[in-house]
Formats: structure tokens, sequence, C-alpha cells
């Protein structure tokens, strides 16, 4: 959840995953293991990762309780019924 909203707050940025990695002195590969999960997260990194998307640190956590609380829906629900 964590790593898909930071993908989202880049790219409502405009920025390019290089872009960003530069920024906050990390390699363009961390930047994009980062997004899909790939690798751990480091809180710092990614608080600095939401300063530079010009996101609000307390509204991003608030936005992830959001989507913890709602929890992922299954992919077997995703799917159309067999006739």
């Amino acid at each position: 959840m964590v790593a898909q909203l930071l993908r989202e707050l880049r790219l409502a940025a405009g920025l390019t995953q290089a872009q960003a990695a530069a920024a906050v002195g990390i390699t363009q590969a961390g930047i994009s293991e980062m997004e899909n999960g790939a690798r751990g997260l480091d809180l710092l990194v990614v608080r600095d990762l939401v300063n530079l998307y010009g996101a609000d640190w307390p509204a991003v956590i608030v936005e992830l309780d959001r989507r913890i609380a709602a929890g992922l829906t299954p992919a077997k629900a995703l799917m159309k019924p067999k006739p």
C-alpha cells in the first residue's frame, strides 16, 4: 500500500523515478524497487519523498490508514463467475 501510494504521489508531482532518486540521494533502481514492493522502505526516505512530491505528511498517513482499514480486494473476488 505504501509503495503504490508513493508511486501515485510521484506521478502526481510530475517527476520521473530518476528525478526523485537524484533528489533524495538514492538510485533510480531504488525508487523502482520501493514502488514495486521489492525493497524495504526506510521511513526517513519515505518522508523525504513525500516532502519532495509536495504532499502533506499527516494527510499521507491518514490516507495510508484509510487504505489499510479498507483492506485489499482479493483477486478471486474480481473474477467473473463461470457459466
